[in-house]
């Protein structure tokens, strides 16, 4: 089922070139590719309804660690999985920091 399809902004097989797309489009993310020989291949696909952002991100046969930090006290974020297999976290501290770790396999 390809989600988005009509708004891809990028496929890479590029670790560096995902970073810098999310980053640019939805906020700072870290990513970390799990396990030796992984094959990423991302494509990610992004539109607004009104005031509302939606992306779609894949990441290939791969198991990634997809971390961020709020960055904006007004934003909510929602992801669901659509694919694969996830196990997500969040860490809440004090001073409304709170970042959150997803850890995917599969997708």
């Amino acid at each position: 089922m390809a989600h988005l399809e009509n708004h891809k902004v990028m496929t890479t097989a590029d670790l560096d070139d995902l970073r810098d797309t999310v980053n640019r489009l939805a906020g700072p993310h870290s990513f970390e590719v799990k396990g030796a020989h992984q094959a990423l291949r991302a494509d990610m696909s992004a539109t607004t309804v009104g005031d509302l952002s939606l992306f779609h991100l894949s990441f290939g046969d791969v198991e990634i660690e997809v971390s961020s930090e709020e960055n904006d006290a007004d934003a909510f974020a929602v992801c669901l999985l659509t694919r694969g297999v996830a196990r997500a976290r969040a860490k809440v501290r004090r001073k409304s920091t709170r970042p959150w770790t997803v850890r995917l396999s599969g997708i």
